[in-house]
C-alpha cells in the first residue's frame, strides 16, 4: 500500500521481500470501508469488489464453541460509500496491489533480504542478500518497514514491540 500510494504521487520506491512471491493464503480475511475508499481513489475497487463478498455477522468462538453471532449489516451506512466489511483475503489484496504497482511501473524484488541497515545523519545505509547470494550495498532516504510484528526494519532499527499474542477467542466475518 505504500509503495502505491508513493507511485500515486511519483515517488518510486524499491520493495523487497525474502519470499519467492506473494501470499498463498491469508492471515487476513476482512477489509474495511477506508480502505475501500482508498481502494476506490486508487482505481482497485472493482477488483476487490468482485473478488470480495460482503461481511453479514461476526461469529465469536471460545474453546472450540460458537459463543455468539453478531450481525454487522451496512455499518457506517451514512459515513461511507462502502458502508459495509468486505471479506476479502490477504493473498487477494497482495494480487490486486501488486497489479497496480506493476501498472505504475514497480516491481517486488522478490528472494531479496534485507540484512542489515545503518542510519546516517542523511541517509540510511541497506545491504540486501540477492536471490543469487550475493550482497548488495545502496544508499537511500529512508527506509519503510511493512512487513508486520516480527519487522526486521524495526528489529534492525532497535524499536521493541511490547505485548503478547491474545488466543483467547477466534472471530470469523462471514460473507454472502
Amino acid at each position: 500500500m505504500l509503495a502505491n500510494q508513493l507511485a500515486r504521487r511519483g515517488i518510486y520506491a524499491m520493495i523487497v521481500d525474502r519470499h519467492s512471491g506473494p501470499a498463498q493464503q491469508s492471515r487476513a480475511m476482512a477489509v474495511q470501508a477506508r480502505t475501500l475508499e482508498i481502494y476506490s481513489k486508487m482505481g482497485i475497487i472493482d477488483q476487490a469488489l468482485a473478488l470480495g463478498a460482503r461481511g453479514t455477522a461476526a461469529n465469536m468462538w471460545a474453546s472450540g464453541q460458537l459463543t455468539a453471532r453478531i450481525p454487522i449489516g451496512d455499518i457506517g451506512k451514512s459515513l461511507s460509500p462502502f458502508p459495509f466489511i468486505l471479506m476479502l483475503g490477504q493473498d487477494d489484496n497482495e494480487r490486486i496491489m501488486g497489479e497496480k504497482l506493476r501498472s505504475q511501473g514497480v516491481d517486488v524484488q522478490w528472494n531479496t533480504e534485507l540484512i542489515a541497515l545503518e542510519q546516517q545523519p542523511d541517509h540510511v545505509v541497506v545491504t540486501l542478500k540477492q536471490p543469487n547470494g550475493s550482497t548488495r550495498k545502496l544508499s537511500t532516504s529512508w527506509v519503510a518497514g511493512c512487513d508486520g510484528s516480527h519487522s526486521c526494519v524495526r528489529e534492525m532499527s532497535g524499536i521493541t514491540f511490547p505485548g503478547a499474542p491474545y488466543y483467547g477467542c477466534v472471530t470469523s466475518l462471514v460473507g454472502h
